[in-house]
């Protein structure tokens, strides 16, 4: 076997379900978020951050370990998420674009459920196996 065809790409796209579970397409188009993979550099960078954080949590509160607040949980979630995202196709919310949009939509609970479909999709390798359907 050619390990090289096991190979995942650097990016995938998720198509986007809403709170109910259905595909969501704007004018016939699928609506999307690119994400960058598992085996990419800036998830690589994400993975040294986070373990970087947990760190200096645990020094600042002298080896003890100690609960992130809600708050905090929340906007490190979002900036990892916002790391992450390439990009959005036909999302839009407003005037805002880039990390901006990013941001926003990843920050208001009312999305939580494209947070929980970003999150379970980035824990997928198989999501971005070049042969695999984006999902």
């Amino acid at each position: 076997m050619d390990v090289s065809k096991l190979k995942v790409a650097m990016s995938a796209a998720m198509h986007v379900r809403d709170a109910a579970g259905a595909l969501l397409f704007d004018d016939g188009k699928p609506v999307r978020i690119i994400f960058h993979s598992p085996a990419s550099r800036p998830f690589a960078e994400l993975e040294t951050r986070q373990l970087a954080r947990s760190v200096k949590r645990h020094n600042d509160n002298d080896g003890k370990i100690v609960a992130r607040t809600s708050d905090e949980r929340r906007f490190e979630a979002v900036e990892d998420l916002a790391d992450l995202t390439i990009g959005f196709e036909n999302l839009t919310h407003g005037d805002l674009s880039g990390r901006d949009l990013h941001e926003a939509v990843y920050r208001d609970p009312g999305f939580g459920f494209l947070v929980q479909q970003a999150n379970k999709f980035l824990n997928d390798w198989g999501n971005f196996t070049p042969a695999s359907p984006t999902s």
